[in-house]
């Protein structure tokens, strides 16, 4: 196959790691012969550097403010909502368990920066961050700003990258491994989460803290928890590569085969790992501006 047949998708590991990447591949190449897709995963930071340094045709990525500056400064060339996920707070251990006074260090049902206000309070919970610049740890790190704590001084984070594989089955991996001898938690996505649940079986000890929304109910109490993942053009200014490709998957995105196979999807959990929503974009919100003046400050401080 002719590199110039070959469309590069920069990705996040959690659209890969799902099994949901795979499915798309086959039928985009089943539909469109001429082209080989490259899936390439990493986390949304690193798979939006990659667009940067011309390694990249389109990117599927869940980090919506730097995907924002990218498109300001013209290294993406257009982006379109693709789908959605949860944000949970997960973990396992004695400490989410009722102190000795009823009160729980992590309750169930909680909003994310209630769990990571607890994190803060309680140094015998260990906090796994990816520490990746990906997506998720994008939001995390959102969350530390709102609240106004600074992560760095907490004793009790653990940070993965780069001393350990980065990606968000890693990672709940990692904390799985902990929680075993103490208590601990992370930030995920509740697609990877379901997939890891799957995988792990009994041998899984984290279970979800935090507050989901369960179908058939799509409206999300807590903004935070909101995971939206995006589909990007890279400028072929930047790209040199394949745009005709890219464009031909970009269009082929967001058309009803890859709708029915998202809307489909379950990667072999009880749950359907993402909600499409390419047809409800709100491409500027009072959130996402808050957003950018949160990491505005991180990159300050």
């Amino acid at each position: 196959m002719s590199s110039s047949n070959v469309v590069r998708l920069a990705t996040t590991t959690s659209a890969n790691d799902t099994g949901l990447l795979g499915a798309l591949k086959t039928a985009f190449e089943s539909s469109n012969p001429t082209y080989t897709l490259e899936i390439i995963p990493l986390g949304s930071g690193q798979a939006l550097d990659l667009a940067v340094n011309h390694g990249a045709d389109v990117t599927l990525t869940h980090s919506p403010v730097r995907e924002g500056e990218l498109l300001t400064c013209h290294i993406l060339k257009c982006r379109k909502h693709i789908f959605y996920n949860q944000f949970v707070f997960v973990g396992g251990g004695d400490g989410y368990l009722p102190s000795g006074t009823g009160t729980p260090l992590i309750g169930l049902d909680w909003l994310l920066k209630k769990c990571f206000k607890a994190i803060a309070k309680n140094p015998s919970l260990e906090f796994v961050s990816r520490n990746d610049d990906s997506g998720t740890n994008a939001r995390e790190n959102e969350i530390w700003e709102a609240l106004g704590i600074d992560p760095d001084i907490l004793p009790n984070i653990d940070r993965l990258y780069p001393c350990e594989p980065s990606g968000m089955l890693a990672a709940l991996e990692y904390t799985n491994s902990l929680a075993a001898i103490e208590p601990a938690f992370t930030l995920s996505d509740d697609g990877t989460y379901y997939k890891f649940e799957l995988i792990k079986g009994v041998s899984n000890k984290l279970s979800i803290r935090s507050h989901v929304v369960v179908p058939p109910s799509t409206e999300l109490p807590d903004p935070w928890a909101l995971n939206q993942y995006s589909v990007s053009l890279v400028n072929p200014c930047v790209a040199q590569g394949n745009f005709a490709g890219a464009e031909a998957f970009f269009s082929w995105m967001f058309g009803d085969e890859a709708r029915d196979i998202i809307e489909a999807f379950t990667g072999g959990t009880p749950h359907v790992l993402f909600n499409y929503n390419a047809d409800q974009e709100e491409p500027d919100s009072p959130f996402l501006r808050m957003l950018y003046r949160l990491r505005q400050q991180r990159i300050k401080r």
